[in-house]
């Protein structure tokens, strides 16, 4: 009769006992000697082994109420077992393959685990991060925008003529949302905007120096706040750093998502939206000028103007990450010659001759 030498746990305590293992039919029997060097005889059901634990070195076996006996034995154990006993459910067949199969087997699992936790990295996290960032309420949101707007300005030159008829500019409209937008202006010889979360927008002197009329500039601002409206800023920014904010939330650092994004505050000032939220920008920014009868022309002669400057580099940056401008053009025709209610709008031409006077000083 073949007996497998084990370690042998009584329950009692924490002491193991070199014994001898006997596979019997429906029975597993343990010989081994005790403190008092007596011969003791063991018998284990084979129907109530209730579980076992297994690594590459050692197999554990328990049996009986808390505390349970356990034997710990090699995994060569694992061919006597299933040559005794082929039915039953103790043995694990998975392991059993593996041990058999070798290297060759045990490395095409781990690929394959790889494989699989780097399709959900790459395909599953971004969209259940933007998923989650719109779910953020909205007191935090303006907490961290505010945060964000602070680092970017921290060496930005802002002009403060500009910032202040621009905001008086933003006041003639209607922007259709609950954030309270805050417009700054700062000189930079890029053409270039963009929305911070919880309601900021930062526009380069730049591209309002190349406007030629107020309806350019409400496009523009309509569009902006469009992304504010919609939380695209933050759901793109969460998206980018999905694994960042991952990391965090699996080792519950939940202090460290806004950090994360605080600290990638620069990112805001060129990040890509995808092309299904600069639609949902450009549809919602032409809704605010039809609601404020605007000419929506004004998103047209901006969008031809940025195709006209394509060829600048600072341009092919901002055209970076609002792709498909044709298509843009198009589309913000077609909308706007159905449109037929226009209102003239005396407070917003002052603003706009104040910033045009501004605009070619500077």
């Amino acid at each position: 009769m073949e007996k497998i030498r084990v370690n042998y746990f009584d329950g009692k305590s924490s002491k193991s006992y070199n014994a001898a293992l006997s596979l019997l039919d429906g029975v597993w029997m343990i010989e081994y000697l005790d403190k008092e060097l007596q011969t003791q005889l063991i018998s284990w059901d084979v129907n109530r082994i209730e579980s076992y634990q297994s690594s590459n070195k050692l197999i554990r076996f328990k049996f009986g109420e808390f505390p349970q006996q356990v034997i710990e034995c090699s995994p060569e154990v694992y061919a006597s077992l299933a040559k005794h006993y082929p039915q039953i459910k103790i043995i694990d067949r998975n392991f059993v393959f593996i041990y058999k199969s070798g290297i060759r087997v045990i490395l095409g699992l781990t690929l394959a685990f790889i494989a699989i936790m780097a399709g959900i990295y790459f395909f599953v996290l971004p969209p259940a991060a933007e998923l989650l960032a719109g779910q953020i309420p909205r007191k935090y949101e303006m907490q961290l925008g505010q945060s964000i707007y602070e680092s970017n300005m921290a060496e930005a030159h802002k002009n403060d003529s500009l910032t202040y008829w621009v905001n008086d500019f933003t006041k003639h409209i209607d922007f259709k949302t609950d954030y309270p937008i805050h417009i700054t202006v700062i000189n930079e010889d890029v053409i270039n905007a963009y929305a911070i979360p919880g309601g900021e927008i930062v526009v380069y002197s730049k591209i309002i120096q190349e406007m030629q009329n107020k309806e350019e500039l409400a496009a523009l601002l309509a569009h902006e706040v469009s992304h504010i409206h919609y939380r695209h800023s933050l759901k793109s920014i969460s998206r980018s750093l999905s694994g960042y904010l991952f990391l965090s939330i699996l080792f519950g650092d939940v202090s460290g998502i806004a950090a994360v994004i605080a600290e990638n505050s620069q990112a805001f000032i060129t990040l890509d939206y995808s092309r299904s939220l600069e639609e949902e920008a450009d549809k919602k920014g032409l809704e605010i000028l039809a609601h404020n009868h605007i000419s929506q022309y004004g998103f047209v002669n901006l969008f031809e103007r940025m195709k006209k400057e394509r060829n600048d580099q600072a341009m092919d940056k901002f055209l970076s990450s609002h792709p498909l401008m044709n298509e843009r053009i198009s589309y913000t025709q077609k909308v706007a010659e159905k449109q037929t209610q226009l209102q003239e709008n005396k407070a917003l031409d002052e603003s706009w001759a104040q910033i045009k006077r501004l605009s070619v000083k500077e």
